[in-house]
């Protein structure tokens, strides 16, 4: 894992220990990125995905949830794109990112707590 997603990751990972939320733009600020450029933009998206890759793949929910956009409360629109490819969400986005949220404070408070 490189540099700059191990601490996405990491920071990401106290955000959903915490039962917390995090911007895109807090995010982006970590590693010296701004959501004003299109082209760190895409690549916080890529990183967040490669991030709820190796997460499906270990068995865990979507951690890229805590992450959402300032006017909206929730994931743009590349979330749910990659919950389908994952098979996370076959049908509706209704309701989803509240379920896989609750999901990954969950998973996460349980292994701050095992610690």
């Amino acid at each position: 894992m490189n540099e700059t997603r191990r601490a996405v990751r990491d920071g990401v990972l106290q955000i959903a220990a915490a039962r917390q939320t995090v911007t895109y733009g807090e995010v982006a600020g970590w590693i010296g990125w701004s959501t004003r450029n299109s082209h760190h933009r895409r690549l916080l998206g890529e990183l967040l995905g490669e991030i709820n890759r190796h997460e499906h793949a270990a068995g865990r929910p979507m951690l890229s949830a805590v992450v959402v956009c300032t006017d909206i409360g929730r994931p743009g629109s590349g979330f749910y794109e990659e919950a389908r490819r994952l098979g996370r969400l076959t049908g509706s986005e209704d309701g989803f990112h509240e379920q896989e949220l609750a999901a990954v404070w969950g998973e996460w408070e349980r292994e701050a707590r095992e610690r």
